[in-house]
């Protein structure tokens, strides 16, 4: 149905127009729930691409769009291109809206969750430290958002089995324990 969607709008637009690169989104969008996440990757970058030309790439739907292109391309095992997008769209969105905004705590919870992935987890609490704080400001301490990053149970899944001990607790002196401590006293602030 989105793919009729897609002819008719080219066929009534023509090749370029935001709609057309908003309905590639969606493709992308159905075939990454649908677990083709290759298609998704091909669709998502014909909407990135689009959306640069028509809208310009300072234009909050570009940003959107490297950010479902970033989401697509970790999910095809492609993590620096990932990382690379994500820090682009943070770059532009802190040049057009400022930090204090909430698609920046997206982009850094993002950012946070992919650094961990690979093991830099310095680098990684600070951005979940920062998202978390955004979070805080925008949704408040009873927030939904809030409360998964600040939970102890979200912080020890993000934590190595490794470090673990028997009982599913982070052990005393784990790199993880720090991230466990410092992620429960910004959510105390």
């Amino acid at each position: 149905m989105i793919s009729e969607a897609l002819n008719l709008l080219n066929n009534v637009y023509g090749a370029m127009h935001p709609e057309i690169a908003q309905c590639l989104r969606m493709l992308a969008r159905l075939n990454y729930i649908l677990g083709d996440h290759a298609e998704a990757l091909s669709f998502q970058q014909k909407a990135v691409l689009m959306s640069e030309r028509v809208n310009g790439i300072d234009h909050p739907y570009t940003i959107t769009e490297y950010v479902h292109l970033a989401l697509y391309c970790f999910a095809n095992s492609q993590i620096s291109t990932s990382l690379k997008l994500l820090y682009r769209a943070r770059y532009l969105c802190l040049l057009i809206v400022g930090e204090l905004h909430p698609e920046v705590a997206l982009i850094d919870s993002n950012i946070g969750l992919i650094l961990h992935a690979v093991g830099e987890y310095d680098l990684s609490l600070k951005f979940l430290e920062k998202a978390l704080r955004l979070n805080m400001q925008f949704h408040g301490e009873q927030s939904l958002k809030v409360g998964i990053i600040g939970d102890p149970q979200f912080c020890n899944k993000l934590c190595d089995t490794n470090s673990f001990s028997g009982g599913g607790e982070l052990s005393p002196g784990s790199p993880h324990s720090e991230l466990h401590g410092r992620l429960q006293v910004c959510a105390a602030e």
